[in-house]
């Protein structure tokens, strides 16, 4: 008697089965799959794939980097299998194989892949980000919700939300968390802000988060804008989003926020024009569209653990993010000064409003005198 061969069809249907269980955290019922699979069909692409990263979220890296590696050289055109590989080698400092394999996702974004398809950057040779912005204006009508957490830090957090509310346009609300401040009470955050929430027991920074992100489902707006409190904006903020969004033709996320932490050649995956595409995105600075927002709470619900909120934002939503090279917002950091452990929270490439500014904000930022510096 003749054994038949499980057939394509059917090694499609346990791909998908054994992907149900990988993302609900299900690893052993997925790894069970993924191994039957490659018994009968040892070049199987996707289980490859799959069994490589889980294997690479159990903290195995060799047997992790052996079948993803396999698997590129199965289909040598799937950005999203190099990119995985990429990081990898990434989180096991092998940084020089690590940023070839970013240098073939770059070559391969303009494919037609199920992640880093081709966001079709409209900003042609000759034209200029910046000058775009400018010409915008801040005349933008998108009704975005720009939800700020707060907790203490009281001098930069005055100077933030005055900034930001500011300089938004009509069509955008500020909506502060405050998370138990103990320095200020909400009559204090009231005139920075459209609306100040209370939170009944004390969050944190994850779980508050993730609240937002629930919470701004509940409301009209159509885009959520994730920044914090010790950020102080330049005046075009908003415009840039606008235009960057519009870039990208409302595919990616956008991230303002720009420092030599997040200017790795290995973190970069295309760049024109002022304009990049890069692998992660600091907390600092992330706006969504509802549909992106969407789908990082229908993967929240299915995962309870307590992974950092922003890369596993990055991580659930599986694009790149579109950021300009021009950094938008300056980053005072844990104590409301900059933290000069490498340079982490300073912007590089900052607009001129905030170079001018960046002096005089951190004086003030480090002196006893309460008068808030004029901005």
């Amino acid at each position: 008697m003749k054994i038949k061969r499980r057939q394509t069809g059917d090694a499609k249907a346990l791909i998908k089965k054994a992907m149900m269980y990988h993302q609900s955290g299900n690893l052993h019922q997925a790894e069970t799959i993924y191994g039957k699979i490659l018994r009968e069909q040892p070049d199987n692409f996707d289980a490859l794939h799959m069994l490589g990263v889980l294997y690479a979220q159990q903290k195995n890296p060799e047997p992790a980097i052996r079948l993803i590696t396999k698997a590129v050289e199965i289909n040598s055109n799937s950005s999203y299998a190099y990119y995985n590989l990429a990081n990898v080698f990434r989180d096991n400092g092998r940084f020089e194989e690590a940023s070839s394999c970013y240098q073939k996702v770059m070559e391969l974004h303009r494919n037609n892949d199920p992640v880093f398809n081709d966001p079709g950057i409209t900003f042609q040779d000759g034209i200029n980000l910046n000058d775009a912005i400018k010409a915008r204006n801040q005349t933008s009508e998108k009704s975005i919700l720009i939800s700020i957490p707060v907790f203490n830090r009281k001098k930069v957090t005055r100077l933030s939300l005055a900034q930001t509310k500011r300089y938004k346009t009509p069509s955008c609300f500020v909506q502060v968390y405050n998370d138990h401040s103990d320095e200020y009470d909400n009559t204090f955050l009231t005139p920075y802000s459209d609306e100040v929430i209370q939170l009944p027991d004390k969050k944190g920074i994850n779980a508050l988060r993730w609240h937002q992100f629930t919470c701004f489902l509940d409301t009209d707006f159509d885009f959520i804008y994730m920044t914090d409190s010790d950020v102080i904006h330049d005046p075009g903020f908003i415009s840039a989003l606008d235009i960057l969004y519009e870039s990208g033709k409302g595919k990616l996320p956008i991230c303002l926020f720009n420092s030599a932490f997040h200017m790795e050649p290995r973190i970069i995956l295309y760049r024109k024009n002022g304009v990049m595409l890069k692998g992660t995105a600091p907390g600092v600075s992330m706006f969504y569209d509802r549909t992106m927002v969407e789908r990082i709470v229908s993967i929240l619900k299915k995962r309870h653990n307590n992974e950092v909120w922003d890369f596993a934002a990055v991580k659930y939503l599986g694009l790149p993010w579109i950021t300009p090279e021009t950094s938008y917002l300056e980053h005072y950091g844990t104590g409301g000064i900059h933290n000069m452990d490498n340079e982490r929270d300073r912007a590089i490439n900052p607009t001129e409003y905030l170079r001018e500014r960046r002096e005089r904000i951190l004086k003030y930022l480090t002196d006893r005198d309460e008068t808030p510096v004029e901005l």
